[in-house]
């Protein structure tokens, strides 16, 4: 067990927690089962450089090396994770690949039937919804930036998305 930092989803948890107090909503969550690996920036900026760094953190799918399996950020003995194939490395492809289907099965139905959904989530597994949601072209996807703790927000009409996605700071 990883005893000197955080779970995978400390951060999710906390940001629903403080959604739910700011706005006084009862807040029930459906947690996505599997996340993205940990996020190793400094450690992997020290060892490939940052331009390296860089390409692996905005292409679309070219992965970053594989985590080694045993390394203290290798979750794939974490109790939480139990029976999950937890992956190694993941590009934005591959990402995507591992969210639409949660999307589909899990959240869009909650959108059919009018509820009002809070997604929390990693950085690159939200730009694989804003892909998708958006309709953003592969090449296009690189350049996306998306804002730490800035809230987007996409408006629907049972499940389609109608009109253009903003951030909750420019409503």
């Amino acid at each position: 067990m990883h005893k000197n930092r955080p779970g995978p989803s400390a951060k999710g948890r906390v940001t629903l927690k403080t959604i739910a107090e700011a706005t006084g909503l009862s807040l029930s969550t459906v947690s996505l089962s599997l996340r993205g690996g940990t996020t190793l920036k400094q450690e992997t900026r020290d060892k490939h450089g940052d331009e390296q760094v860089h390409i692996w953190r905005r292409s679309f799918d070219i992965p970053p090396p594989e985590l080694e399996q045993g390394s203290e950020f290798d979750l794939s003995d974490d109790p939480r994770y139990a029976g999950i194939d937890v992956p190694r490395t993941e590009s934005l492809k591959l990402t995507i690949e591992r969210v639409l289907p949660y999307w589909e099965e899990a959240i869009l139905p909650q959108l059919g039937k009018g509820e009002t959904v809070i997604i929390s989530a990693h950085g690159n597994s939200l730009r694989a919804l804003v892909k998708h949601l958006s309709n953003i072209s592969d090449d296009e996807i690189t350049g996306l930036e998306i804002p730490t703790g800035q809230p987007i927000i996409y408006e629907f009409d049972g499940t389609q998305v109608i009109g253009e996605r903003y951030y909750l700071k420019d409503s």
